[in-house]
Order: C-alpha cells, then sequence, then structure tokens
C-alpha cells in the first residue's frame, strides 16, 4: 500500500510484507542442513513512498534494521544461526549483502542488528514509491539443534519503539505480525514417494544427509530399516549399497551405505541416497520371489527412519530422520447420499427417499488379480422392495430383480442384523465403478430417529496361485447416517370467530398439530377484510 498524495511523510518506509518461503530446488531443500552458508532464509517485499519532494528529506536510507530469529532461541557464537546477512533488491540492482551484529536474546529469541546508510539501489524519488524485496540469509552452525527452526523476519516493537525496519526520515514498516514460515534444521531427512501406495506397487526412498561438525569428516554411514511387508528391489539403490547390505537380510532387512572421507563440512554439498522397495502382495515367497508370503494388510502404514553417523565431526555422532511413510490401499471408496436429513411420513405427502451411491477405485498401477466384494446394510427406517426402489439396474431401472445389466450382478440376503444388499465384482488397475441403491422411509418410522447405513469392502486375491492371500482379511467400513426428523404440522381442527382481541372483525384461524406430543407447533393467522 502507498500513502496518499499530501501526506506529510517524506520517503517514508511505509510497508512491508512477506513475498514467499524461498522455493524448493536443489540448493533449497524443505530443511536446514548443518554448516550450510547464506541460506535464503526470507523475502520481503518492501514499499518506500516519497509523499513531499526530495529536499525534504534526500537520503533514503535503511538506519537500523532488527531481524528476529524466532523459533531457536540460540545465535551468535556457536550456536545454530552464526550470522545473519540482508541485502535490498529494486529492478535490476541490488545492495551488497551486509552482516548484521548478534544483539542477545530480544522478545525471547535471538536477535540481530544492523545500522548505517544504504541507498536504495533504484531510489525513486520525484516518482512517489520504490518497490523492491528485503532479502535475508542466514550461516548455520556446524551442531545445529536437530529440529530447531530458522525463521528469519523484521519485527518492530511498537510499544518499546525498537526493532524493525526503519528509514533516513525515521519511519518505521508496521511489521510487527510478519513471520515467515520456519524450516527445521535435520542432520538427515528423509522422503517417500508416493503417499498411497497397493501391494505390488513400488516406493521411492530418497535420504539427505548433511556435513556435520568442525573438522573435514573422514567417515559417514547411512543405514536404513525397511518397513515391514516391503521387499528391497536389488540394485535400486543410487549411490550402490555396500556389499552384503544390498540388503542385509536380518530380521529386519537393512540397507547400509559407507561413504570414507567425504570432506570439508563448512559449505558443502548435502549427500543424497536413493533407493527402492516393492510392497508384499502375498503370492508366496517361494513361489515368486519378493512377493512375500503374505500381502500388506489394508490400510497399514509402511514407516521407517534413516540413521545417519560419522566421524570425527566435533559434535556427538548419530542422528535419525523424520519418520516418512506411505499407506498401503487396495481400493479407495466412499459413500454418500441425496438426502442429509430424511422426514418421517406425513399424511397426504409422498414417501421421503434415499439415493446411496457408492464409490470404488482400484489405486493399484501393477497388479491386475484383485476381485471385490461390496456389501451394504439397510437400515430398519428404509424400505427397498417397493416400485421403483432397490439397485440401479441400467436396463431395468430400480429393481431388486436385476435384468442381468446391472453392475457387478448385485443380490441381497437376509442376516441377523436384517437386510444386505451385495454385490461381486473384478477390478483391473484403476478401474473405477459407481454402485447405486434407492430406498424409501418405513411408514412405521417415528422421528427422531437415525437410518445408520455402514458399506463394507473386502477384496479377494486370484485363486490358483501358490502361496498367494492377496487380500487383506479384514473387511473395511464405511458409515453414512441420515436423521429422521417430523418436517411440519398439518391441520387437525379449526376454529372461526368473526372478531379478534382487538376489536377487529375478521377471520381467526388456529392450526393445532394431529401428533398430540409435549412439544407442538401453534400457528394462528389473522384475515381480515371480505371473503
Amino acid at each position: 500500500m502507498m500513502l496518499s498524495s499530501g501526506r506529510s511523510r517524506a520517503d517514508g518506509l511505509i510497508d512491508i510484507g512477506e513475498n514467499a518461503a524461498p522455493p524448493f530446488d536443489a540448493s533449497t531443500y524443505p530443511v536446514i542442513f548443518p554448516n550450510w552458508v547464506r541460506v535464503p532464509a526470507s523475502t520481503f517485499w518492501v514499499w518506500e513512498c516519497d509523499d513531499l519532494t526530495c529536499a525534504t528529506c534526500t537520503a533514503s536510507s535503511f538506519t537500523g534494521l532488527t531481524v528476529v530469529n524466532v523459533g531457536t532461541g540460540t545465535g551468535g557464537a556457536g550456536g545454530d544461526i552464526t550470522a545473519v546477512y540482508w541485502n535490498y533488491e529494486c529492478g535490476a540492482a541490488a545492495t551488497a549483502q551486509l552482516a548484521l551484529t548478534y544483539a542477545g536474546v530480544w522478545g525471547g529469541s535471538a536477535a540481530w542488528t544492523w545500522s548505517g546508510s544504504v541507498a536504495f539501489p533504484n531510489d525513486a524519488c520525484g516518482l512517489c514509491y520504490c518497490f523492491g524485496s528485503l532479502n535475508l540469509y542466514a550461516d548455520i552452525g556446524s551442531c545445529p539443534v536437530d529440529g530447531n527452526t530458522l525463521a528469519l523476519a523484521p519485527r518492530y516493537d511498537s510499544v518499546l519503539g525498537r526493532g524493525g525496519v526503519t528509514d533516513s526520515c525515521n519511519y518505521n514498516a508496521p511489521s510487527q505480525a510478519v513471520s515467515p514460515s520456519p524450516r527445521p534444521f535435520r542432520y538427515v531427512y528423509k522422503q517417500a514417494t508416493p503417499d498411497v501406495v497397493a501391494p505390488g506397487d513400488t516406493i521411492t526412498y530418497t535420504v539427505y544427509w548433511g556435513r556435520p561438525g568442525s573438522a573435514p569428516l573422514t567417515d559417514a554411514w547411512i543405514l536404513d530399516t525397511l518397513p515391514a511387508y516391503t521387499h528391497y528391489v536389488t540394485g535400486s539403490a543410487v549411490p550402490a549399497a555396500d556389499v552384503g547390505w544390498d540388503p542385509d537380510p536380518g530380521p529386519p532387512n537393512r540397507v547400509r551405505w559407507y561413504m570414507a572421507a567425504p570432506g570439508a563440512t563448512t559449505g558443502g554439498a548435502t549427500g543424497m541416497i536413493r533407493y527402492s522397495a516393492t510392497v508384499d502382495w502375498g503370492n508366496g515367497e517361494v513361489f515368486e520371489p519378493g512377493s512375500g508370503d503374505v500381502a500388506a494388510p489394508e490400510g497399514q502404514p509402511l514407516n521407517n527412519v534413516a540413521h545417519f553417523s560419522w566421524a570425527p565431526g566435533g559434535c556427538a555422532p548419530g542422528r535419525s530422520s523424520n519418520v516418512v511413510g506411505s499407506t498401503a490401499r487396495r481400493f479407495i471408496y466412499w459413500m454418500i447420499g441425496d438426502n442429509d436429513v430424511l422426514f418421517a411420513p406425513r399424511v397426504g405427502v409422498p414417501d421421503d427417499e434415499m439415493i446411496y451411491s457408492i464409490f470404488v477405485k482400484n489405486v493399484s498401477t501393477t497388479r491386475t488379480w484383485w476381485s471385490v466384494d461390496i456389501w451394504d446394510t439397510v437400515p430398519t427406517q428404509l424400505d427397498v422392495w417397493g416400485t421403483g426402489y432397490g439397485f440401479d439396474d441400467p436396463c431395468a431401472g430400480w429393481t431388486m430383480t436385476p435384468s442381468g445389466c446391472a453392475a457387478a450382478s448385485p443380490g441381497r440376503k437376509f442376516g441377523a442384523g436384517g437386510t444386505v444388499l451385495t454385490w461381486s465384482l473384478y477390478m483391473e488397475p484403476g478401474m473405477t465403478i459407481e454402485l447405486r441403491w434407492r430406498a424409501r422411509v418405513q411408514p412405521n418410522t417415528t422421528a427422531g430417529a437415525t437410518a445408520i447405513t455402514i458399506v463394507s469392502l473386502l477384496e479377494r486375491g486370484r485363486t490358483g496361485i501358490v502361496g498367494g492371500t492377496g487380500n487383506s482379511g479384514v473387511p473395511k467400513n464405511f458409515v453414512q447416517l441420515a436423521n429422521i426428523v417430523l418436517r411440519t404440522t398439518y391441520i387437525s381442527y379449526l376454529s372461526i370467530s368473526t372478531h379478534n382481541s382487538l376489536g377487529q372483525d375478521g377471520w381467526f384461524i388456529n392450526f393445532y398439530p394431529t401428533n398430540r406430543a409435549t412439544n407442538f407447533e401453534f400457528r394462528s393467522i389473522y384475515y381480515s377484510g371480505s371473503i
């Protein structure tokens, strides 16, 4: 924003706001590692407005800059942050990167200050404003506290009148609420893709590691333990894993890398390792090596952690990465109803109804042998047997006697819990299907009930494969609720009078509900005039 013309402020730095967190690229990871130098910490837009003339306040400059490190509480000599820098860009021009001075703890966090006279690279004197960006950078200590964060931002304390960004005319940017997204310090950091995998799919793990300590490293090790229900893809590691650790059978299966003499620490590049694992599909390890004897259960979290150690370094060796993991899913499915509320029967009004839609998707991209059984309970408050209700058959419409065109040959059965609608179908990888059924509210349903519908899904491995189990053994459930309410009352009694309490002529009609419940509605309508 800019000040309006004529305001008594000259060359005032009037606004500052966060632009964006540093982008993710080869040099800017979502985490920060030890010994990184001049790490981009945050960038802020800056507006400077000249409302009068250049003669009033000729030097557009910063006379004070306070930067607060939010989240670590350490800084200066040997802390998480050893140095902080800033520069200003306006158009194609930019100032040099200037070092701030560590000023101890301010407002509960480490702080750095800078004071001096630096002209804007492209001062818009006479053009009302200069628009550019203020950039903050940091040098990271050799042994930062794992999990602490870096969040540099200019903050101004309006009560104490200090901090923030001030220009040569002593105007402060109102930036006390500005705070960038924090980035954690990590010695070792891990990623896993994709987030959701079907048995038989492949997970790719990427491990990044820093170069900690104050002396050159002579040795470094990465040790990674594979999650249960996965198999290491032999030869997938880049760089290659150690001999005998590709993988080490354990149990559990583990992969290890030894890096001899990884070299200098300060400013050094971060190392990276990548390898793959498949999710067990349970076709029998003897019959099909790598498939496992038991397939990964549905919903199984495939979590693991990488461990990093080094020597000599100068800080205590040994750190664990963040926990990463994918989830085993053969099918993604959900159910919706076309009404949130159903209404109890009432005189002269058609029965209320619900159409349930069940959506199912086979998320596998590598295996073709899953079939699936789906069954759905019918709430006691609903009836699917009347004309125009039942399964949605593409040929015969809504019916309980499918013509053969209906997807998955639906059926019905009666169990201890009531009526169940069933489907059995074969779903190849990536296949999506919608199953629908329609019901109406039972005539004897009372207001206040809740129609609870539970749809269940169980996948089945193809029969005839030696040792194949394939399925998870436990069905997955999805619950949908619909309340039964009484929408309105209706006329049961009329009383008519030719006057009202105000002494006016007219008709006075009283409406009473037919249900004589403790709580009922009363309506009065007054009509005046001739009929």
